[in-house]
C-alpha cells in the first residue's frame, strides 16, 4: 500500500509516498518514505520530476515516524515527539503538479494523506479565485530576473483563516516546520499562477487563434525552486 504526500515547498509542490512493510533503523533516514511511483496512476504526471531530499519534523516513536491515519494507528509508550526525517521527494513542475492535485483524490491505487488533500482542496481554491477573475498581475525579482507572475486577490479573511486553521502540520513541517499562513500564501500564489496560465494555454491553442498571448509562456521561466 502507498500513501501519497505532499507539502509545498521552495515555491513547488514536493511529493513523496509512505509504505507499509518491516523495516531497519537508518539513521535519520525515513524507514517507510519512497519517491517511487513506477506502475501507479501518478507515474506518468512524475516522469521528468527531479529528485530532492527534504528534512521533515514528523511525530516519531522510539526509531521511526508514525505511520498516518490512512495506514492506522499505532499503538505508543508515552508521548510521540516531532523529530526531523531525510524524506526522498519529487518536486513537481506547475502544470503537472496541477492535474496531479486534481486527480489525486481519484487515484485507486495511491491513497492520499491528509497534507495531499489538503492541497488537492487548495488546488480547486485557486481554480476557483482564477475563474472569478481573483487574481492581479505581480512583476517579482527571482534568481535575479523580473518574472510576471498572477498572484491572488485574498479578499475574504475569514476563509483564508479557516484554511489557515485547517491545514495538517505534515504541510509545513519542511526544515523544522513553517508558519501555516507563509504555506498557505505561497502555495496559492503558485496555484493561482498555474492555474492563470493553464486558461490563458488553453485559449492560444485554439484553432484560429492569431497569436499566442504573453500568458502562454512557459510557467517555469525563472521559477525559483
Amino acid at each position: 500500500m502507498l500513501v501519497g504526500h505532499a507539502t509545498w515547498h521552495g515555491g513547488a509542490l514536493c511529493l513523496w509516498a509512505e509504505r507499509t512493510g518491516p523495516h531497519e533503523p537508518s539513521g535519520d533516514l525515513h524507514p517507510f518514505a519512497s519517491r517511487d511511483f513506477t506502475g501507479t496512476s501518478y507515474e506518468p504526471l512524475v516522469r521528468g520530476a527531479v529528485r530532492v531530499g527534504l528534512n521533515l519534523s514528523l511525530p516519531t516513536a522510539g526509531d521511526h515516524p508514525l505511520p498516518s491515519a490512512e495506514l492506522g494507528p499505532e499503538p505508543v509508550t508515552g508521548e510521540p515527539e516531532l523529530r526531523p526525517w531525510r524524506v526522498p521527494a519529487l518536486v513537481l513542475e506547475p502544470f503537472p503538479a496541477m492535474a496531479l492535485l486534481q486527480a489525486a483524490e481519484h487515484s485507486g491505487d495511491v491513497i492520499p494523506g491528509t497534507d495531499l488533500r489538503f492541497l488537492c482542496l487548495l488546488a480547486e481554491e485557486a481554480m476557483t479565485l482564477a475563474g472569478r477573475g481573483h487574481v492581479l498581475p505581480a512583476l517579482l525579482r527571482e534568481d535575479g530576473d523580473l518574472v510576471a507572475r498572477w498572484r491572488p486577490v485574498l479578499d475574504d479573511p475569514a476563509r483564508f483563516r479557516a484554511l489557515v486553521r485547517a491545514m495538517p502540520a505534515a504541510c509545513r513541517a519542511a526544515d523544522g516546520g513553517r508558519p501555516a499562513a507563509h504555506v498557505l500564501r505561497e502555495a496559492l500564489s503558485g496555484l493561482v499562477d498555474t492555474a492563470v496560465l493553464g486558461v490563458s494555454r488553453i485559449r492560444c491553442c485554439r484553432p484560429g487563434a492569431a497569436r499566442p498571448p504573453t500568458g502562454c509562456r512557459s510557467p517555469n521561466a525563472g521559477r525559483r525552486r
